[in-house]
């Protein structure tokens, strides 16, 4: 038997939280932030989404505040940090999932769009240029072959093995360590939100 979230916040543990179904109301989403967030979202998972890319943005923030770095590069890697970050919780949304998997299409395009991110980290640090790159390739490749078996029943298993091949190999790049964050959160963004069929 499947529980609905809604019945597990009426009858949590004991404790009614039923006063809190407002949270789980589902809200239309505009049209332009529909690549973002589907068709429709909760209210919880909008909050815990935009709460935890403002959490990445303070994150970021304190870690590059002592960089010797122009502020337009300061200000590019927080919105990049931002972005990725987001687009993690974001790719795990029920809305998310729905709008994506109804078209093979979109999921090969938005795998493809994502080339961007590393290359702005490219142009950000290019004498990194080589580790960006391999682990840029490495990530989209991984995401677009978890794509090819959405409906596999081995597909988690798979996607875990490939996130763990792309953290280890996290370690033999020379990246700075803000850069290897973000790289660690390409590949959770792409190869487990996005691409695994939850």
């Amino acid at each position: 038997m499947l529980i609905d979230d809604r019945d597990l916040l009426r009858n949590f543990d004991g404790i009614n939280l039923s006063h809190m179904n407002w949270f789980l109301k589902e809200v239309s989403i505009p049209r332009p932030l529909q690549y973002l967030h589907g068709r429709s979202a909760s209210l919880c998972e909008l909050c815990l989404n935009y709460g935890l890319a403002l959490a990445a943005g303070l994150a970021f923030t304190y870690a590059i505040h002592d960089e010797p770095w122009s502020p337009l590069r300061k200000m590019l890697l927080l919105l990049l940090a931002i972005d990725i970050a987001g687009g993690v919780i974001s790719n795990l949304t029920t809305g998310a999932k729905r709008f994506y998997n109804q078209d093979t299409r979109l999921r090969n395009l938005f795998i493809c769009l994502h080339i961007v991110q590393p290359m702005l980290m490219i142009w950000l640090f290019p004498l990194h240029i080589i580790s960006i790159g391999l682990m840029a390739i490495y990530t989209l490749g991984a995401a677009y072959y978890l794509n090819r078996i959405l409906y596999a029943p081995h597909q988690k298993v798979v996607a875990g093995c490939l996130l763990t091949a792309g953290v280890l190999g996290t370690l033999f790049t020379d990246l700075p360590p803000v850069v290897n964050v973000l790289i660690l959160l390409f590949q959770v963004k792409l190869i487990v939100s996005f691409s695994i069929k939850w």
